[in-house]
Parts: structure tokens; C-alpha cells; sequence
């Protein structure tokens, strides 16, 4: 695999966040942690909304099968780059209403599937600003 199929699968992913955004929103930052065990994909992820004051947005529902699609799409993302690198077991992602987005990486262990308490992480200062 390459480069450019990562950058397919971050498009697509950022496709899905606009075709279920909710009205008026402004960015949404996901929150998602994959590690592989014993050959299955375990999974924790958080998604927030925000509108266009830039406040968290709440009551936001998606379809089990749509959170599914997507997830399926962040599996699909660790695993085509886990061809060309190393396995990320951590993944921030942000969209904005504009078109941006950006996917940052993390390699350490994840805290959520290991049961560690953890702040919640999609507050890190990062996300105050795209």
C-alpha cells in the first residue's frame, strides 16, 4: 500500500463526518483507540460536535450501523498503514465545516482498552483550535 491510499481512507473518513454532521455544526474531533489482540480489533472511540460558537454540541445520534461504517473505516486506516509503518493504537482526528482535517497519531499504550482512567482526551489544548 501507499501513501496516497492512506490519504483515500483519511478522505473518506472526513466524507462520512459530512454526510452525518448535524446542522450547524463547526468541527467535530473523534477520539479513537484500535489495538490489535490476539488477531480482533478492539476498539474505544469518543465523537463531539461543535457548533458554530464553537460550544460542544449534545443528543447527537447516529445509526449503530453508520458508527459501525465508520469505525470500519478507522480499521481499515491502521491497517493499510500498518503495511508502510507502525500499528497506531491511538488516533485524533478533527474536521472542520470548511473541509479541513487533520489525523494525528499515537503509538503509545492506549489507555480507554487497557482500563486506565484517562482524562478525557479530545479536550487536550489541540483541539481548541484547528
Amino acid at each position: 500500500m501507499s501513501a496516497s491510499k492512506v490519504k483515500e481512507i483519511q478522505q473518506q473518513i472526513a466524507y462520512w463526518i459530512f454526510e452525518h454532521a448535524p446542522r450547524n455544526w463547526s468541527k467535530c474531533c473523534i477520539y479513537m483507540e484500535l489495538l490489535l489482540i490476539d488477531g480482533d480489533m478492539d476498539n474505544s472511540w469518543t465523537t463531539v460536535w461543535f457548533d458554530s460558537n464553537n460550544k460542544e454540541m449534545i443528543d447527537i445520534e447516529i445509526s449503530a450501523l453508520n458508527e459501525s461504517n465508520m469505525k470500519e473505516l478507522f480499521v481499515d486506516l491502521n491497517n493499510v498503514i500498518a503495511e508502510i509503518d507502525d500499528r497506531w493504537t491511538t488516533c485524533k482526528m478533527k474536521v472542520t465545516s470548511d473541509g479541513k482535517y487533520n489525523f494525528d497519531f499515537g503509538y503509545d499504550r492506549p489507555p480507554r482498552l487497557k482500563w486506565e482512567t484517562a482524562d478525557d482526551l479530545l479536550y487536550h489544548p489541540d483541539y481548541e483550535n484547528f
